[in-house]
This record gives structure tokens, sequence and C-alpha cells, in this order.
């Protein structure tokens, strides 16, 4: 019966997988389709031509430094926001009297669109790779610093009460029962700041780059190269995604446990 379910589930997966990617041909189709009658014959190309147009550029390389440039911008910020956000929401989540301290300040800044520091970050940092760092991180940091407090302060106190009666310290409370427990928030907190991330830096690209995918992307819908402008486009898409299905997989292997017992193992 064991083994049957398995296959079950299996086959429910491979069905849903194979309907996914129907939905996305089909759209794809419709683009195709659209663009090759005419209905917007400058504003939307064939989709095929456009990925042909991507592999040109991928295989001659004139995409390759940009790529590079762009990844590393978004993770150096991402990870800043990560380290200081997971780090300052432990903090926070443990201990009542720093979060009423630093609570309020955290719900005054939250709000601040990152983009409209854009101008006081060359002001203060520069024109150069500073400004897009800290933007990045600044957008970064408070679903990481959000869900991480959350995820502290919403350990099951019976978890706690149960490691102290096996004489556990403080800092195994915190490290081996509280940190663990609270992963899948933290998980939570970082996917949604790894899409914040390359969206802050298109933003900054676009903004105050002389490289990368987003200063491309603005070149080209101003030179016209309508072609050239949606390969970036999609290139950045599936850079995007590749980095989400990553960060997946490290959520599967230190979360693995919480996965099992929730409406995933359904």
């Amino acid at each position: 019966m064991g083994g049957l379910s398995e296959l079950s589930r299996y086959w429910i997966r491979l069905k849903e997988g194979f309907l996914s990617i129907f939905i996305l041909l089909s759209l794809i189709c419709v683009w195709e389709i659209i663009a090759r009658a005419g209905i917007f014959v400058y504003l939307m190309p064939p989709f095929s031509l456009i990925v042909l147009r991507l592999i040109e550029m991928l295989v001659t390389g004139v995409l390759t430094r940009h790529i590079l440039i762009s990844l590393a911008r978004s993770f150096i910020g991402f990870t800043v926001a990560a380290a200081l956000g997971v780090s300052l929401g432990i903090v926070m989540g443990w201990s009542k009297r720093v979060y009423r301290v630093v609570d309020p300040i955290i719900e005054l800044m939250r709000p601040l669109p990152a983009i409209a520091l854009i101008p006081l970050a060359i002001l203060f940092l520069g024109i150069g790779e500073a400004p897009k760092f800290f933007i990045i991180s600044f957008a970064c940091f408070w679903p990481i610093l959000t869900n991480t407090v959350y995820g502290v302060r919403g350990v099951d106190d019976y978890l706690i009460k149960s490691a102290k009666s096996m004489n556990a310290k403080q800092g195994d409370l915190l490290v081996k029962v509280a940190v663990p427990a609270a992963s899948p928030y933290i998980f939570g907190g970082l996917r949604i700041s790894l899409a914040v991330s390359f969206i802050m830096l298109i933003g900054s690209e676009m903004v105050a780059a002389q490289n990368g995918l987003g200063f491309l992307i603005l070149l080209y819908e101003e030179t016209f190269r309508i072609k050239e402008m949606y390969a970036v486009l999609i290139l950045l898409v599936l850079l995007a995604y590749l980095t989400s299905r990553i960060l997946l997989k490290i959520e599967d292997h230190f979360i693995a446990w919480h996965k099992a017992i929730t409406i995933k193992k359904r």
C-alpha cells in the first residue's frame, strides 16, 4: 500500500508538471501568434526570434560580463541582508527587552521604499558599486528580519519547557531549539528577499550603472532594439528562477523534517 501510494503521488506530481509546462507553452504560442499576426508589429516581436537572438547573444559572449556583474551585485546585497536580518531577527525574537526597544524603529523604517533611497545612496556613497549593494541589502533586509523575528517568537513553548526539563542551557535553547524551529520562517523570508534582490538590482542598474542586465534593458529600450530588450528580460527571468530553485534545494536539505510533517507531505 505504501509503495502504491508513493507511486500515485509520483504520477500526480508528473501530471501537474506537464500541466504547468502546457500552460507556459500555450502562453508562448499565443505570444507567437499575436506577433506573427502583426498586431503589435514593432513592440512585440515573435517569441521564437527573441529566443534565437538570446542564444546568439549568449554564444557570442555579449551578455557574459553583464550576467556576472549583475549576479555578483545581487548575491552580495542578498548575503549582507541575510546575515544582518537573521542575526538581528534571532536577537529580537529571543529577547523581549531588545524587541520592545528595536521594534518601533523597525516599524518606522520598514515601509520606506528602497528605490526612493537611490539618490541618497548615490549622494553619500558615490556612483560605484556601494550604492547598489546598499539598495539591494536595504530592500532584502526587512522580509528576512520580520520572518526571523516572528519565527523565533512563535516557537512552541512546550519545546522550550521540554528542553529545560532536560537541563538545557540558555545557549542550547536558542541554538538547538528556537533557531531550528524558526527555520521555516527564516527560509520563507530568504525566498521573498531573493526575488526582491533581483527587482532592486534591475532598478538600481537602470538608474546608476554602466553595465549589468538592468543597464542593458534600458539601453536596448532607448535605442529601440526591442528583440534584444526582450531577450535580456527572458534571461533575467531564467536566472531568477534558477537561483530560486537553488535556494529551495538548500531549504529542502536543512528543513526536510518540517516538510515531512506539513501540507507538502500530502
